[in-house]
């Protein structure tokens, strides 16, 4: 599989590597590679890469349509804007490109005409703004998942982190957990039709996943990604030729959050990774 990059923009990136950029690896990659990395772009940690993966996930579906497993990702959040829960909304529909929902990656289309305007207001401040991505895995049996670090969430989180700009990946009810009691957290199983089920399966609210393996239940999950670094605003950084502090100025073409085209990229990598454990525990035959 090839794919050309017919608009490459090199002239934007002239100011490197004598002026890494603050919040990129410009810095560290050039450190790492002795000088040797081109940085132009973002270099290896260019999102543009992402392209691989995704194309990647669209030659598994067809293997998890078989086995009635789905990946769902949308645009959850920017700033405090939020979506209400994937698991509440039409997953499967097409969006249509010339709304708000379709630009943003968005299902819930009351939040993403909010999300837009706010979009736009930061975009007027000449800043960026962080977002978040939520994903809904469907379908998974009882079991999926290997010991330890090939379990479901840790194969899930060390993909999903690896999506330039993520900075947290939160299971179920993720970080609330830590000030909750046990006996607010704790899901019931309960007697099912085929075999048992967690209470809060039929509402998305019970965990999808407990000791590295798949409950049953879907599988909830929230990637936080970081502003973009790349900010039309002056921003001071070090002139490495001079070993001077100056100002630094960057243009070029850069969105001013990073969840919409990320949403994409979510979906494909968590149905490479689900295909990965459903093969290696004989759920998915080769």
């Amino acid at each position: 599989m090839l794919t050309m990059n017919s608009d490459a923009k090199s002239k934007d990136y002239s100011f490197l590597p004598d002026h890494p950029r603050p919040g990129h690896a410009d810095m560290v990659e050039s450190v790492r590679s002795e000088g040797s990395a081109d940085l132009r772009g973002g270099g290896s940690q260019s999102a543009r890469l992402t392209f691989g993966l995704v194309a990647a996930g669209s030659q598994v579906r067809a293997i998890l349509d078989e086995v009635g497993w789905s990946c769902h990702a949308h645009l959850h959040s920017v700033g405090d804007i939020q979506s209400k829960p994937l698991f509440d909304l039409d997953r499967k529909a097409e969006l249509d490109p010339s709304t708000d929902s379709g630009r943003l990656n968005c299902r819930d289309h009351e939040a993403a005409v909010l999300m837009t305007r706010e979009i736009e207001s930061v975009r007027k401040d000449r800043d960026t703004i962080g977002s978040v991505v939520e994903l809904l895995i469907e379908g998974l049996p009882i079991g999926v998942g290997e010991p330890w670090f090939d379990g479901i969430e840790p194969s899930l989180a060390r993909a999903l982190m690896a999506i330039p700009g993520a900075r947290a990946v939160e299971f179920s009810h993720g970080v609330k957990s830590s000030v909750m009691r046990g006996s607010e957290h704790n899901d019931s199983w309960l007697p099912g039709q085929d075999s048992p089920v967690l209470e809060g399966s039929s509402d998305g609210t019970a965990d999808g996943s407990l000791g590295g393996r798949s409950t049953g239940a879907p599988i909830s999950v929230k990637i936080h990604f970081k502003p973009p670094s790349s900010l039309p605003r002056k921003q001071f950084t070090l002139h490495l030729p001079s070993n001077e502090r100056q100002i630094l100025e960057v243009g070029g073409r850069h969105d001013p959050v990073l969840g919409p085209r990320a949403a994409p990229v979510v979906e494909a990598v968590s149905m490479l990774v689900i295909t990965d454990l459903g093969m290696m525990g004989g759920f998915i035959k080769n």
